[in-house]
């Protein structure tokens, strides 16, 4: 494999600094080459239909499978935001030390070699917390040498993300899982300049849109039992963050579904011994474990106060989102109003 000219160039660009500006120079991390093959299994008891009991041994055992996965995803994830965040004098090597990290994964072919559907799930999220940190650092990329390496690579990977979604649409699969395969489809078309991509994602959305019911809910997430308030927001994170990224206004039957589930949300966040979805799945819910995700429910809530509650000192980070949110909800601050609201 060939020697990455990056480490050269970074050197370069951190001498031609004025002196003053060289007081701390920014350091490039090593790069390290995600697998190809990925070999991921379930967290969840065997013999649990519902995918609502966690093992502890088999979620031990998880984490070491997907450590190698997850560590260069979120090394990425935090060079994008730090160049988001750095000043126009340091962001050509911090894009320098990111791009030689993207083509790491692009010679590695990662993660091409998932065969099974619990790669298939790992890799969705995994592409698209990618995806996401190429896009909030796009600017300082696309002008780089091999940048077309890259953009091949995350245009495969959503490809074949794609491929895998679609037939499951044609199953009639409807669930977190499929929202979950578009934000993955839809952030690596935006990176990948790909109309078939997105409009693929566009239709992954409007088919995870429609079967919100009146009430808020979402039918395969009721079949999770206990965890099926987790599930809820879990399925919603991945619907707003499909918004989010798209470029293109949502019609407004979309919207209305969106935030009939984002209020359902917020609404059981404090109803999880006997609210509607302790009444439907016949047992109490689980308290989340992750309520970062409900930064993402918020632009949809009239009234945040509880949510503002639940996120109180909550980073405004996710790793499957590409780190910091910030990029992302800046995207959902100026939704259009819905029919009746001022």
């Amino acid at each position: 494999m060939a020697t990455s000219p990056y480490p050269a160039l970074i050197a370069l660009i951190a001498l031609a600094l004025p002196v003053d500006e060289r007081a701390v120079p920014f350091a490039c991390p090593a790069a390290t080459a995600i697998p190809r093959e990925m070999a991921i299994g379930t967290r969840y008891a065997e013999g649990d239909k519902s995918y609502s009991q966690i093992d502890p041994a088999a979620e031990a055992r998880e984490q070491v499978v997907r450590q190698p996965i997850s560590a260069p995803v979120s090394r990425i994830a935090r060079l994008a935001d730090q160049w988001r965040a750095a000043t126009e004098a340091d962001k050509p090597a911090i894009a320098a030390c990111l791009q030689s990290h993207f083509l790491t994964q692009a010679n590695s072919q990662a993660m091409m070699g998932a065969t099974s559907q619990y790669d298939a799930f790992y890799r969705e999220w995994m592409i698209s917390s990618l995806a996401i940190s190429y896009l909030k650092a796009r600017p300082g990329l696309v002008l780089l040498k091999d940048t077309d390496a890259v953009q091949a690579w995350i245009r495969t990977s959503g490809e074949q993300i794609a491929e895998v979604n679609t037939q499951r649409l044609v199953s009639g699969t409807n669930d977190n899982h499929l929202y979950w395969g578009g934000v993955a489809v839809m952030a690596s078309g935006l990176a990948a300049e790909n109309v078939r991509l997105i409009e693929t994602a566009r239709q992954i959305r409007a088919a995870g849109l429609s079967v919100v019911a009146t009430d808020g809910t979402l039918a395969s997430e009721l079949k999770r039992r206990a965890l099926s308030f987790h599930y809820h927001l879990f399925a919603a994170t991945a619907l707003s963050a499909m918004i989010a990224l798209d470029p293109e206004p949502i019609e407004a039957s979309q919207r209305e579904a969106m935030t009939r589930v984002a209020s359902l949300i917020s609404h059981e966040a404090t109803q999880l011994k006997d609210g509607l979805l302790a009444q439907r799945t016949g047992i109490p819910q689980m308290a989340e474990d992750h309520p970062h995700q409900f930064y993402l429910i918020r632009p949809w809530v009239r009234d945040t106060a509880q949510l503002d509650l639940l996120t109180a000192g909550i980073a405004r980070s996710y790793q499957f989102l590409g780190g910091d949110l910030d990029w992302l909800l800046s995207r959902l601050s100026n939704l259009p109003p819905l029919h009746g609201e001022e």
